[in-house]
């Protein structure tokens, strides 16, 4: 990465503080201006640097959040992961282009492109392979970001469209609401309100997860695609701004992989409703990334599910369903039993 030291050092200000300041030359203007926006490009990696350097714990802090909040007049907690966040993108395209593309990779951009980054980083090879003038490449960097937004914009517009659609008709596969029934059983593993709890795919007033969590005492945040949110737009710097302290849904089927991927990624205690069938295949690395916190609540019965909103659940489910829970178990338990009420 550029010294932005010496970029810095080289610019003299030329500020009168006891008249009318100076004005810069037009290199002087030039030189300044690219110190301010090299050192804007290294805040990220900076940040860091102080995070896996345990840089709180060296100063007496228990937690990241209070070193940011007490030593960074202006920075939140939520601010410290956005730029961890793009830390992270930079270094993954910046190795994909065999240069340093910081500059190129705002952080709102790179929290756009977080969720389907691999597929970026291999673009950004394809389309960077034997150039050789940094120029070229930075450009070639910035147009596969511009449209990958461009089009993930308008693959959610598309998908959103779907759903409504589906929605109107109850023939998605992927819209299933869940009953009380299978809710009741995760009451008995979530620590006891206050509890800040995110509904991750739920709309309040059409889901029962919302409604049996609230009748318990629990706050609940609610998004959903439906009412423009998408999951897998949401970084650990949103979920830490948010200030949640659980993540609990019944997942889309058609991506409940990447969907468990994604909450171990945002690093949020979790309870995910999900069909037990090929669980040690869809599942396994999620789970693996997340260690010993992670586990099974088993239950003793099958859910039915509905289509429809206010429908009862018809017909028999051809398999058991779990919640895959990651840091509400038990300490040391990754197996816990739980017994589903006929009625609730």
């Amino acid at each position: 990465m550029t010294d932005t030291r010496a970029a810095t050092e080289s610019v003299s200000t030329r500020v009168d503080t006891d008249g009318e300041p100076t004005f810069l030359s037009r290199d002087e203007a030039r030189h300044l201006t690219d110190a301010i926006r090299l050192t804007a490009s290294a805040l990220h990696e900076l940040v860091h640097q102080a995070y896996v350097g345990m840089a709180h714990f060296a100063l007496g802090y228990r937690r990241w959040a209070d070193y940011v909040a007490s030593e960074f007049d202006g920075m939140s907690r939520a601010r410290s992961y956005q730029l961890l966040n793009q830390h992270e993108v930079v270094q993954v395209l910046s190795g994909a282009a065999g240069t340093d593309v910081s500059e190129v990779v705002t952080e709102k951009a790179a929290r756009d492109i977080k969720p389907i980054l691999e597929p970026i980083a291999a673009e950004v090879v394809a389309r960077s392979h034997g150039v050789t003038d940094r120029e070229q490449v930075l450009r070639l960097v910035s147009e596969v970001l511009d449209a990958a937004r461009r089009s993930d914009s308008a693959h959610l517009s598309g998908r959103m469209n779907e759903l409504h659609a589906s929605q109107a008709k109850g023939t998605s596969g992927d819209l299933w609401y869940t009953p009380r029934t299978a809710v009741a059983p995760l009451l008995t593993i979530l620590p006891r309100p206050p509890l800040r709890i995110w509904a991750h795919a739920d709309v309040r007033g059409r889901s029962h997860i919302v409604d049996v969590l609230e009748e318990s005492g629990y706050e609940v945040i609610c998004s959903d695609l439906s009412t423009g949110q998408d999951f897998f737009q949401f970084t650990r710097a949103d979920v830490e701004a948010m200030n949640v302290d659980v993540a609990v849904t019944n997942p889309p089927y058609s991506v409940r992989r990447r969907w468990l991927a994604h909450l171990v990624e945002l690093g949020v205690p979790f309870a995910l409703l999900t069909p037990e069938t090929g669980v040690g295949e869809w599942a396994f690395e999620s789970l693996r990334s997340a260690g010993a916190e992670a586990g099974l609540l088993l239950l003793n019965r099958r859910i039915a599910y509905s289509q429809r909103w206010g429908q009862k659940p018809v017909g028999s489910p051809p398999f058991n369903s779990g919640w895959i829970c990651r840091g509400l178990l038990p300490p040391g338990q990754q197996l816990v039993f739980g017994e589903v009420p006929a009625s609730y």
